[in-house]
């Protein structure tokens, strides 16, 4: 019997010690405490959401990027950072010197710059090279320093399906990964590709192209949208008709159309688009033009990761695409849902949550 106790004790003892010199991985929580699993050191807020397992954060006028570890990957240094894409980003820090007031850099993943700051323009990074300016003219590199395309362009913009909109004269063109003109500069304004299809501008009036510089949709708009998802919307007034509501799709053909029905759209997305009627009142539609979410919330998003945020009765709350209420409304602001997770707000708690509502990463 004496043998048994004192086995026991020796046991009760080293489960004892054992569990008080137990710690908790910094900012981690144990699996039972289900609210927060992160946390990020000292006060930060959200300016966009996680692309490449990174979000930027700012303390105060500065800039930081973190991992949804809550790990501070880029110290809060930054005038400036732009969400990542593709593993960069581009950073700037204020310069009285500069003619723009701001110098420009890019950073990798890791924090590390790439690119020095020392561009007066802003650089854009996208399909490996970076739209970047010298003497007020502008010229692409690779993320090496690498001159690819030389300095020649007025203006310069980002890389999509191969190609990049640029500016001589006054006129805007396309040119391929390799500086070669593939649709002559004739645009008054020109946007990025997107779905195989880029809008551009001639006197007033915003019309498509593809990627031959054919003309798809005809000059006709008053701004400039993207394509997603396949389709493109539109909405205009007019004294005749009113509100008029088009959505093309590729071809240019009109695959829907309804007059006075809504009064404000947003993009299609996983096969769906917001709408709003005449009382401000918001659902969604499918690509047949059907409503498949009565308009009943004060705002909605597109739908991202499944989901989408909505807004009743000045609450923030997700649902699915059956309307099914997924995470309650009980949040002051909310954005969509990027990479799995969500910032949201409540009173003065901000955080981001997955999909089931559980908060992951917490910002105070």
């Amino acid at each position: 019997m004496k043998k048994l106790m004192y086995v026991l004790l020796c046991c009760f003892l080293i489960l004892g010690v054992t569990g008080c010199g137990t710690k908790k991985e910094e900012g981690k929580t144990d699996s039972k405490e289900k609210e927060t699993a992160y946390s990020v050191e000292g006060e930060a807020n959200a300016w966009s959401g996680f692309n490449d397992g990174l979000t930027v954060l700012s303390r105060g006028d500065k800039f930081g990027v973190v991992d949804k570890t809550g790990k501070i990957v880029v110290d809060f240094e930054y005038d400036y950072i732009s969400p990542f894409n593709n593993g960069y980003a581009t950073i700037s820090v204020k310069d009285s010197r500069s003619g723009t007031g701001e110098r420009y850099g890019i950073i990798d993943k890791k924090g590390k710059v790439v690119v020095d700051l020392d561009s007066i323009g802003r650089l854009h990074y996208s399909e490996g090279l970076i739209a970047i300016s010298s003497s007020y003219k502008y010229g692409y590199q690779d993320v090496k320093g690498n001159m690819v395309i030389d300095y020649q362009f007025d203006d310069a913009g980002e890389f999509h399906d191969g190609l990049a909109a640029v500016e001589k004269n006054d006129k805007w063109g396309y040119i391929d990964k390799d500086g070669k003109v593939v649709i002559d500069y004739q645009f008054d304004g020109a946007e990025e590709f997107s779905d195989g299809l880029a809008a551009v501008e001639k006197d007033d009036k915003w019309g498509y192209i593809d990627k031959t510089g054919k003309v798809v949709i005809d000059y006709q708009f008053d701004f400039s949208e993207t394509f997603a998802d396949g389709l493109l919307m539109k909405l205009e007034k007019s004294n005749d008709i009113g509100y008029s509501m088009k959505c093309f799709d590729k071809t240019g053909k009109v695959v829907i159309e309804a007059n006075n029905k809504y009064y404000d759209v947003d993009n299609f997305a996983e096969g769906l688009a917001p709408v709003a009627d005449k009382d401000g009142k918001w659902g969604y539609i499918d690509k047949k033009g059907k409503l498949v979410i009565d308009c009943q919330y004060d705002s909605a998003s597109s739908f991202s990761d499944g989901l989408a945020r909505v807004k009743k009765d000045g609450k923030i709350g997700y649902i699915n695409s059956k309307n099914k209420v997924v995470i309650d409304f009980i949040y002051d602001e909310g954005n969509s849902f990027s990479e799995d997770l969500a910032y949201v707000r409540k009173e003065n708690d901000s955080m981001f949550i997955d999909k089931k509502g559980k908060t992951i990463l917490s910002l105070k």
